[in-house]
């Protein structure tokens, strides 16, 4: 029998194909694929598939199709398709991230920049491109200083990788329970390492050629 995408006991492979939906409207069926069986190889190679990837596209797109076709795909999609507007703090705080784990990896895979930003980052702080209850602002950023304290080291296909644990809440969690993304910081603090060691060559270099002037 062929293998099946468990999405009732991984919500989060719906959340990441509304994502790809409403933030990254010019991916391809193709696209929206391969930044799903990226992120969910290894729970796809447990689910059956070969290599931890599905084949064929309509997978997915089968199920944004119907989340609105029945009574029980409602019920399925009800909390995934909440507004980040209406979102608890702990759900936004997932959300953004989840949404940045795609532009990630959408952006590794070149495959493109997101067609509606659900944040803009400056720096390694980010700013929601859409209202927030300040109440939840508060609460998310409490959620922000206890996951700074939990920095996760380990290395994947891609090569070494830093970040930190992002909790599922309530219903969206299912058997997962969480996901780890990078820290948007590691990239900046490598280029200030370049930096300072062109720095520091060249403060060598300008050492050498006054050696030769005397």
């Amino acid at each position: 029998m062929a293998p099946a995408v468990a999405y009732d006991s991984h919500p989060i492979m719906r959340l990441v194909i509304r994502i790809c939906r409403e933030n990254f409207t010019s991916f391809s069926g193709h696209d929206r694929l391969a930044v799903f069986n990226d992120i969910f190889q290894p729970q796809l190679l447990t689910m059956g598939f070969a290599n931890g990837r599905i084949p064929y596209f309509d997978s997915l797109d089968s199920q944004w199709r119907d989340r609105i076709r029945t009574q029980r795909n409602i019920d399925r999609w009800e909390t995934i398709l909440k507004d980040p507007g209406e979102m608890t703090a702990e759900e936004l705080w997932a959300y953004i991230w989840l949404y940045d784990l795609v532009r990630l990896t959408a952006d590794r895979l070149g495959l493109g920049d997101p067609s509606t930003e659900l944040v803009k980052w400056e720096g390694v702080d980010f700013i929601p491109q859409f209202n927030i209850d300040n109440e939840v602002w508060d609460e998310m950023m409490e959620i922000r200083r206890s996951s700074e304290q939990t920095v996760i080291h380990s290395r994947s296909s891609t090569g070494p990788f830093i970040g930190f644990r992002v909790e599922l809440p309530g219903e969206w969690a299912g058997v997962d329970g969480y996901f780890n993304v990078a820290k948007p910081d590691v990239p900046e603090m490598e280029s200030e390492d370049e930096d300072d060691e062109s720095d520091d060559e060249e403060d060598s270099e300008e050492d050498e050629d006054s050696g030769d002037d005397e």
